[in-house]
C-alpha cells in the first residue's frame, strides 16, 4: 500500500506566516523519515490518547504538521484517529497563556507549528472553538472590544453605593467590555470576575449586554457614613454632625469642609471622561444615600439638597438631561424606623416627580448583608439593584419628560388579611406627577379616591370591613393629562 499525502494545507508554520517551498519540502522529508514503504507511521502524535495504538500501525492516509508529526490518521479499515493535544505537552501560541486553555488542558483536535504551538484551528474538549481563538479572530477582523467607545456610570452616595460585604466565590463572567476607573492612578482596568458585586458592577454588566457596541466603566464616588449633614470639621457647624475622620460632606455649599464629596464626584467624572478617549460619555449617576441624614433633615430639606446636587452636577458636566437613578433604603430599615427614616425615604421616592430624567428603583427585601445587619444590602442584592438600575430604572429615567403621555400602571395587586388591604402596582413607564387610586366595595357602582402617602408612591394600605369585597383601579397623571384607568382588580 502506497502512502498518500492529504490536506497539505494543514502543514502549519507560525500562525499567519506562509510556508516557503523549502519549508514544505523539509516537512515532507521529516514525515517520510517516519513512514516505511508500507505506509506505517513509526511515531504517533505526542499526547495521543490511549485508544490510538502505540505500536507501528498501517494508515491509508495521514495529515502531518510541519514537524512531520501526525495531526490526523485514517487506518486501512477507515477508522480515523485524531490525537488529543495537551497543554502539558504542547505550548500555547504566542500571547496566549495556559490559563486560557480548556479545563484539564486538553483539546479535541487541532494542529501545531514547528515550535509545538497550537494553531487557531483548535477545538476545545466540548467541541467548541476556544475563547482565545475567537478573540484573535475578532482582533484581526477589527472587532476587538478595545476599540469600542466607553460609557461611564458614576456610583455616588454612602455605603450602599460602595464595594462592601463579601461573597464566597466569583460569580460574574469576566469581559473586557466591563471596566473600572481609578481616580488615584488615572488607570482604566478590566473589572475582574472576583470583584464583589455592588451596584456599579451590576449596572455595567447589564449595560454591556443591552448595548453591544459600547463598553461601560464605573467611577466610584461614594463614601460610607456620609451625607448632606455630615462633616469632617470638629466641632461641626450647626446642623452638621461628625461621623469619623476623613468622612466629609455631600453638601456642596459647605465650602469650609476640606472633604467635599460633591466636588470629588465632579472631579472624578471629569477625569474619567478625559481618560476614556474618543466617543466616551457619562450615561448615568447612581445615587444610594440618606441613612446619615434622616435624623437631622425633614423630607423637604433633604429633597432640596438632593435636587440641588442633581442640577449642579448636570451643569458642571454640561449634560442637562443626565439620568440620575435613585436607589432605596433596605425595606427592613424602613420597617425598623417609622419615625425619622420615612423623611428621607419619601424624598427619595418622590424624586422622579420633582426632577425630570430621574427614576427611583426599590431594593429587594430580605436580602441584607447578614441577619443582624439591616442597613446594608448583601452583595447579591446589590447586583440585583445594579441590573435594575441599568434596565427599568434607566428606561424610566429616559421617559421621565413633561411631554410624555401618561401610561396606565401595570401589574396591580390587591391582598388582604382580615380588614387590612394592601394595594401595589408597578411604576408607570412615563413621567408621573401623581397616581389616582380608586377603590370600590360595591362591584364598581361607586368609586372612592384614596389619599396616598406620597403623590407617586406605588403602595397603599387601607382598612375595609372583613365581610366586604374590595376592587381597585389606578390612573396616572402628569403635565399632559390623565391616563385611562387600569383593569379592576378584586380581593
Amino acid at each position: 500500500m502506497a502512502f498518500q499525502w492529504v490536506n497539505i494545507g494543514n502543514l502549519k508554520g507560525v500562525p499567519g506566516d506562509p510556508l516557503s517551498a523549502a519549508a514544505l519540502t523539509a516537512a515532507q522529508d521529516a514525515a517520510t523519515a517516519r513512514v516505511n514503504s508500507m505506509g506505517v507511521i513509526l511515531e504517533t502524535y505526542p499526547g495521543a490518547p490511549v485508544d490510538v495504538p502505540t505500536e507501528s500501525v498501517a494508515y491509508a492516509e495521514v495529515v502531518v504538521d510541519r514537524a512531520g508529526l501526525m495531526s490526523e490518521g485514517t487506518l486501512t479499515d477507515g477508522t480515523k484517529h485524531i490525537p488529543n493535544l495537551r497543554t502539558d505537552r504542547v505550548a500555547i501560541g504566542t500571547g496566549v497563556s495556559t490559563a486560557e486553555s480548556p479545563a484539564g488542558g486538553a483539546y479535541l483536535s487541532g494542529t501545531v507549528d514547528g515550535g509545538s504551538r497550537i494553531a487557531e484551528d483548535a477545538l476545545g474538549p466540548d467541541g467548541c472553538v476556544p475563547q482565545w481563538v475567537l478573540d484573535r479572530w475578532s482582533s484581526r477582523m477589527g472587532a476587538s472590544s478595545s476599540g469600542l467607545p466607553i460609557d461611564i456610570v458614576i456610583a455616588a452616595g454612602q455605603s450602599n453605593a460602595t464595594k462592601r460585604g463579601t461573597q464566597p466565590a466569583p460569580v460574574s463572567v469576566e469581559t473586557d467590555r466591563v471596566l473600572s476607573y481609578s481616580y488615584g492612578t488615572g488607570n482604566i482596568t478590566v473589572t475582574t470576575a472576583a470583584e464583589v458585586d455592588w451596584i456599579g458592577n451590576g449596572f455595567t454588566r447589564q449595560w454591556v449586554k443591552d448595548n453591544p457596541s459600547r463598553r461601560c466603566m464605573t467611577v466610584e464616588a461614594a463614601e460610607g457614613s456620609t451625607g448632606f449633614t455630615t462633616s469632617s470639621i470638629q466641632p461641626s457647624p450647626a446642623g452638621y454632625h461628625y461621623t469619623g475622620p476623613g468622612k466629609g460632606t455631600w453638601d456642596r455649599t459647605l465650602a469650609a469642609d476640606p472633604i467635599n464629596h460633591y466636588n470629588n464626584m465632579i472631579a472624578r467624572g471629569t477625569a474619567a471622561l478625559a481618560a476614556a478617549g474618543p466617543g466616551a460619555r457619562i450615561v448615568a449617576v447612581l445615587w444610594s444615600q440618606g441613612e446619615d441624614d434622616h435624623q437631622t433633615l425633614t423630607e423637604a430639606q433633604y429633597a432640596a439638597k438632593l435636587d440641588d446636587l442633581i442640577g449642579a452636577a448636570r451643569t458642571a458636566w454640561g449634560i442637562p438631561d443626565l439620568p440620575f437613578i435613585i436607589g432605596s433604603f433596605t425595606p427592613e430599615l424602613e420597617v425598623d424606623n417609622t419615625t425619622t427614616v420615612p423623611r428621607v425615604a419619601n424624598a427619595l421616592k418622590d424624586t422622579p416627580r420633582r426632577v425630570q430624567r430621574t427614576s427611583y428603583v426599590p431594593g429587594p427585601s430580605g436580602m441584607n448583608d447578614y441577619p443582624a445587619q439591616r442597613v446594608h444590602f448583601a452583595p447579591s442584592a446589590q447586583a440585583i439593584r445594579g441590573r435594575a438600575m441599568a434596565g427599568a430604572g434607566m428606561y424610566r429615567a429616559l421617559l421621565n419628560l413633561a411631554a410624555c403621555n401618561p401610561v396606565t400602571p401595570q401589574n396591580i395587586t390587591v391582598t388582604r388579611s382580615g380588614t387590612a388591604v394592601q394595594i401595589g402596582w408597578e411604576a408607570a413607564l412615563c413621567r408621573v406627577t401623581a397616581y389616582v387610586l380608586e377603590t370600590s366595595t360595591d362591584s364598581g357602582a361607586t368609586w372612592t379616591a384614596q389619599t396616598l402617602a406620597g403623590p407617586i408612591h406605588t403602595q397603599h394600605t387601607m382598612t375595609v370591613a372583613a365581610n366586604l369585597p374590595v376592587w381597585a383601579r389606578i390612573k396616572t397623571t402628569n403635565e399632559v393629562g390623565t391616563s385611562d384607568p387600569s383593569k379592576e382588580v378584586k380581593a
